[in-house]
């Protein structure tokens, strides 16, 4: 008796569920009704969510574009005020007399043509540039103060420089007389430069590189 109570009730509650949601005329149209209500919703919802999507992207890319052009704008502004350092020769004449011009005397220059100082200036040179003048009698190797020590300021437009003496003995020591070198250096925020260069003296042989003495 208990299990056929059990049954007959199980089979009025899904009788009278079935009679309320698909036999009822009214439940079906107002849930046909919130279907088609629903429908245009969902599509601006849709419509919605991507082009906030599309906003945010578009507004990244631009972020990106415009921290791109601030970082260029940076480098550039840190690139115009940076010190830059150079080595170059100059060369006169020395030793004239009523009726010779003189013989080629050289000058190597360092120079700061940047716009803020030049800080621990290092130069390496190979081969190693070097004169041999006498003193007291005996000859000596004289390498450019500022290569063979380590220049601690040089100012912006700062120029220091040093003899190498007469070009002709670099003739006859170097074949070729070339020097190739490195000036290592760093700015007032430790920001740190290499700038090669080279001495052909080879190529002033035959040129007029003279200055007045």
């Amino acid at each position: 008796l208990s299990q056929f109570t059990c049954v007959l009730s199980d089979a009025f509650t899904i009788s009278f569920l079935s009679f309320f949601f698909f036999n009822d005329t009214a439940t079906t149209e107002i849930y046909t009704l919130s279907l088609h209500d629903a429908l245009p919703i969902l599509i601006l919802t849709l419509v919605y969510v991507l082009a906030t999507i599309s906003i945010l992207l578009v507004m990244a890319k631009s972020n990106r574009l415009t921290r791109k052009s601030l970082e260029q704008t940076e480098n550039l502004e840190k690139s115009r005020l940076r010190p830059y350092l150079s080595v170059y020769l100059k060369i006169v004449k020395r030793g004239g007399t009523e009726n010779s011009s003189g013989l080629p005397y050289g000058y190597l220059f360092l120079k700061n043509s940047g716009l803020s100082q030049a800080l621990n200036i290092s130069i390496e040179m190979k081969p190693q540039l070097y004169s041999e003048p006498h003193m007291g009698g005996e000859k000596i190797k004289k390498i450019p103060y500022f290569v063979e020590h380590k220049t601690h300021y040089l100012a912006p437009n700062g120029c220091i420089s040093d003899d190498i003496g007469f070009l002709a003995s670099y003739y006859e020591r170097f074949d070729p007389p070339v020097f190739k070198g490195l000036i290592q250096y760093c700015d007032a925020n430790d920001s740190k430069y290499k700038e090669d260069f080279t001495i052909d003296l080879e190529v002033m042989k035959n040129a007029v590189p003279y200055i007045n003495d």
